[in-house]
């Protein structure tokens, strides 16, 4: 298989790849593979986005308002392997994992990302999604966490 990830944005990124200056500024409709990830750099004021819906990573333009006071650059964890955490681990970037809003979307972000990226992690909510309460449950050697966003309730560990 391969080796690497696609990367994307609305913006030029300006981006070296074996300490060679490489701007990142696909033409809409376009990705760019990188497969040489152990040797791909961005600026470290760069905010990462992971999109896990591969419609979402499609259509960046569509959704540029969530994110108008960052610059960005867009991932996408397919083809499904540790390439993209492993790149991750080697930069200082901040990481938002743009998931789906259910129990496996939060599992994959808690499992492959914030368990190896902790405080450099989040799970990005946007503004249009109403949370209407949250709860935690420590007991010894269980983490239950409870979130109910608009009309539905979420639970994980």
């Amino acid at each position: 298989g391969f080796k690497g990830f696609l990367v994307n944005s609305y913006s030029p990124i300006e981006a070296t790849l074996r300490e060679q200056p490489l701007v990142i500024d696909p033409v809409q409709g376009t990705s760019i593979f990188i497969e040489d990830y152990e040797h791909f750099r961005i600026p470290d004021d760069v905010v990462v986005v992971g999109m896990e819906n591969g419609e979402n990573f499609q259509r960046i333009r569509g959704q540029q308002y969530l994110f108008d006071d960052l610059k960005v650059l867009f991932v996408s964890r397919y083809p499904q392997s540790t390439d993209l955490r492993t790149w991750l681990q080697m930069i200082p970037n901040r990481y938002i994992h743009f998931g789906d809003f259910d129990l496996a979307g939060i599992d994959i972000f808690q499992r492959e990302f914030y368990a190896f990226l902790r405080e450099r992690s989040e799970f990005f909510i946007p503004a249009d999604v109403v949370i209407v309460g949250f709860m935690t449950c420590n007991m010894p050697g269980i983490n239950l966490w409870i979130l109910w966003m608009n009309d539905c309730c979420l639970l994980w560990r």
